[in-house]
């Protein structure tokens, strides 16, 4: 029989492989308890990068949403700012447009005016910073040779006008007062042109040098037309003198032999009144009022021309004094008439007595004789009227129609037959003359058949003395 043991070498061999893998697999073992807690703490890993991937994606889109509204805000505003920007600059455009028409407007206003508006520095050493081209029309040199030599203006400034001109422009300085003179100018040619210079000193800028803004006008024609009316004053002056006179003195010669006649006539009618015959008394009371009108129409037009020939200075006068020495002077019209005339409260003006007297008595007397069949009822009022007094002399007699307010203070103007009312023509023209050598005026209000009310002016007592002062 076979011996099936095997060999003790092999054996022991045998046990050592397996011990060998026994101690293999053990380590194997433990490799893979090594891999398993690695893989476990790999995938564990993982997931918490998983975790914080899936949560930085969230916070990612969470931010992308974010910035997209930022974004879309930010479009928002950009566009609304750029809509803005473009209007303002639409804006600007236009503004700029305005401002140039303006400009252009201004310039072409500036340089067409009848005129040389100028800026310069004040002084004889200023510069002129800008002067208009009518410069050229005015006086001959164009405005860049004016703005170029700054001492142009003065050497063309007329000698004898230089010192009053530079010192009166010193002198509104130092007043911080506009700058007004009238001077004359040399032309190009030599002719001579007066020049008002109208300017005022005004900063170029706030708390900056002091400029002149001014203009230059032509006022040559002004000055000849002056001159022209100044001679023709005094030629009217020195006629109304010879014509006062060649009425005074033509009037006083005439008084004597008028006396004579109205005295010849007068004794015919006391003589051979009904003794010639009815036609012969028609003719001689013909000629006996002719030869009184003519008398009463010298005795006016002696009065009307001393007025001014024989008039006394002004001096305080009492109106109511006046006025009463008026209502004396007609003590028997008033009687006959049975008129009743009251007078206010009167003030006391600058006058010449005698003649306030007499335009009271013209006034009184008129509104008596122009009566109706009314009782004459006259009022002598005053009342203030800023630097004047305002007279009135109202009555309810027969009254005037307005086309006649005028006419009526018109020398020889008569609105009735001498039948219906005596005089001659002369009464208002003399009131009138009266008035106007006391600085007034006179005037009629009226209503026909309701009377009138003759109001006239007189300048306050306290006007007439500052005047009289500055004399």
């Amino acid at each position: 029989m076979r011996d099936t043991k095997m060999p003790l070498e092999k054996q022991n061999s045998a046990e050592e492989r397996a011990e060998q893998l026994a101690h293999q697999l053990g380590a194997m073992e433990q490799l893979f308890e090594v891999y398993e807690r690695t893989a476990l703490e790999q995938a564990t890993r993982l997931e918490q990068l998983l975790e914080e991937r899936k949560r930085a994606e969230e916070e990612l889109r969470a931010y992308k949403t974010r910035l997209e509204e930022l974004v879309e805000v930010r479009t928002r505003e950009l566009s609304r700012a750029n809509e803005q920007l473009q209007r303002d600059i639409r804006g600007r455009e236009r503004a700029e447009k305005a401002l140039r028409e303006t400009e252009a407007r201004y310039r072409l206003l500036v340089e067409q005016l009848p005129a040389v508006p100028y800026l310069a520095e004040p002084g004889v050493e200023g510069e002129w910073l800008y002067v208009s081209p009518r410069i050229g029309s005015m006086l001959g040199f164009p405005a860049s040779e004016w703005i170029a030599d700054r001492h142009l203006w003065f050497r063309q400034v007329h000698s004898q006008d230089r010192d009053g001109v530079l010192a009166e422009e010193q002198a509104s300085e130092g007043r911080g007062e506009a700058f007004h003179c009238e001077y004359r100018m040399l032309t190009q040619d030599g002719r001579i042109v007066w020049i008002h210079d109208a300017a005022e000193l005004v900063p170029d800028v706030p708390g900056g040098r002091r400029l002149q803004h001014g203009v230059l006008f032509d006022i040559s024609e002004r000055k000849r037309a002056e001159q022209e009316l100044a001679h023709q004053t005094e030629e009217l002056a020195r006629s109304n003198a010879e014509l006062e006179l060649f009425a005074y003195v033509a009037s006083h010669d005439l008084q004597e032999p008028l006396r004579m006649v109205a005295s010849y006539t007068q004794l015919l009618a006391r003589r051979y009144r009904g003794k010639l015959g009815a036609e012969a008394d028609e003719f001689i009371g013909f000629a006996v009022d002719g030869a009184t009108r003519m008398q009463q129409l010298i005795q006016d037009l002696l009065s009307y021309s001393r007025l001014t020939t024989r008039g006394k200075p002004l001096q305080f006068t009492e109106a109511r004094a006046a006025c009463s020495a008026a209502i004396e002077n007609l003590r028997g019209a008033i009687k006959e008439s049975n008129a009743q005339v009251s007078v206010g409260s009167l003030p006391g003006v600058f006058a010449d007595a005698t003649q306030l007297t007499q335009l009271f008595q013209n006034l009184i007397g008129n509104a008596i004789k122009y009566r109706n069949e009314r009782k004459p009822e006259i009022r002598v009022s005053a009342n203030s009227a800023g630097n004047a007094w305002t007279f009135s002399v109202q009555d309810n007699g027969i009254g005037i129609e307005p086309q006649y307010f005028e006419r009526i203070f018109q020398m020889f103007q008569r609105l009735h037959t001498r039948r219906e009312y005596s005089g001659t023509g002369i009464g208002l023209a003399l009131c009138r003359k009266i008035v106007e050598r006391h600085g007034g005026r006179i005037w009629v209000e009226s209503q026909p058949g309701q009377g009138s009310t003759f109001h006239f002016t007189i300048p306050r007592a306290e006007e007439m003395g500052n005047e009289f002062k500055g004399h």
